[in-house]
C-alpha cells in the first residue's frame, strides 16, 4: 500500500535511487506572529515554493529526522530533529521565540530538485515541544498536538459571544 501524501515523482525518486534527482527535505520553523525561519538539507540555498506563488528562500543546515515515531501517553506522536548550528541562526531564533513566549510551529515538507513545488500535498505541522543548543547543533523536539486530553466542545461559551444565554 503506498503512501497517500507522497507524489508519483517522489515515490519514483525513492524506489530508483535517481542520481540527477536528489530528495530535499525542508523545515519551517515559525513562532505564530512574525519571525520565520526556513531550512533545506545539502549545502546549496534554495527558493522553493511554500504554497502557490509563495516563495521562500531555504537556507542550506543539514538536520536529520529521527525514523522512530516516539507516542507519549496523552498520545501525542513526537519526532527528534538534530540540526546543524554552527553560525548559531537556529539558536538566535529559538531564543527569540522563547524572549517572546510564542510557541513554535515547525513545518516538513519534501521536494526534488528538479521543481521548486513541494511533494507531499499538504506539510506535516507539528509544535515544538523541546530543545537543546549545544555549540555545534540544536536537537528539537516536536509533537502532534495532544487530541486526546482536548477539551470538547472547545468553544468558551460566555455572555459576550452569546448574548441569548441571559436568562
Amino acid at each position: 500500500m503506498t503512501h497517500p501524501l507522497l507524489s508519483e515523482a517522489l515515490k519514483e525518486a525513492y524506489a530508483s535511487a535517481y542520481t540527477e534527482v536528489e530528495v530535499i527535505d525542508t523545515l519551517s520553523l515559525w513562532d505564530g506572529v512574525e519571525e520565520e525561519l526556513y531550512i533545506c538539507s545539502g549545502h546549496i540555498q534554495r527558493t522553493l515554493l511554500i504554497a502557490e506563488n509563495t516563495p521562500r528562500t531555504f537556507l542550506p543546515f543539514p538536520f536529520n529526522i529521527s525514523k522512530e515515531l516516539g507516542v507519549s501517553e496523552s498520545g501525542a506522536a513526537s519526532i527528534t530533529v538534530a540540526v546543524e548550528n554552527v553560525n548559531g541562526t537556529v539558536a538566535t531564533f529559538l531564543r527569540n521565540a522563547r524572549a517572546a513566549r510564542r510557541p513554535v510551529i515547525v513545518q516538513l515538507r519534501t521536494y526534488l530538485s528538479n521543481s521548486s513545488l513541494p511533494q507531499n500535498s499538504r506539510p506535516i505541522n507539528l509544535e515544538l515541544t523541546g530543545a537543546d543548543i549545544t555549540l555545534s547543533g540544536v536537537t528539537l523536539t516536536a509533537s502532534t498536538p495532544d487530541v486526546v486530553n482536548k477539551a470538547f466542545p472547545n468553544a468558551y461559551y460566555s455572555y459576550t459571544t452569546y448574548p441569548g444565554l441571559r436568562g
